[in-house]
């Protein structure tokens, strides 16, 4: 169990890190500011430290458990661009979204 909770706040580290990266990369308006961006560094730290977590996860759980949760980003990500950037999620995004939730759930139990 413990492998799989660390597994999911990895997922949700990283999904929440890239997008802070792409608000930091909207903020910069250039590249060259980008680096220096607090916003952009700190999207880059939380994604490092979903790697990390990921890695202690695979030390409690297999990977053909630990991979399909980590994987559930694909699901964060929207949810935070709606919150954070401000984006829109469509209807197909919206089914997309349950229907990754139930494939990975299926390939965990």
């Amino acid at each position: 169990m413990i492998g799989e909770i660390l597994a999911l706040i990895s997922s949700v580290l990283n999904a929440l890190g890239t997008v802070i990266q792409k608000k930091g990369i909207e903020k910069a308006k250039r590249m060259r500011r980008v680096f220096k961006s607090r916003t952009w560094i700190l999207g880059i730290v939380l994604s490092a430290v979903s790697f990390v977590i990921y890695f202690i996860a695979l030390n409690f759980q297999r990977l053909s458990i630990v991979q399909p949760i980590v994987n559930s980003f694909l699901v964060f990500v929207p949810i935070f661009s709606y919150f954070i950037l401000g984006e829109k999620i469509s209807k197909t995004q919206a089914i997309s979204i349950l229907i990754i939730l139930l494939g990975i759930t299926l390939l965990v139990i």
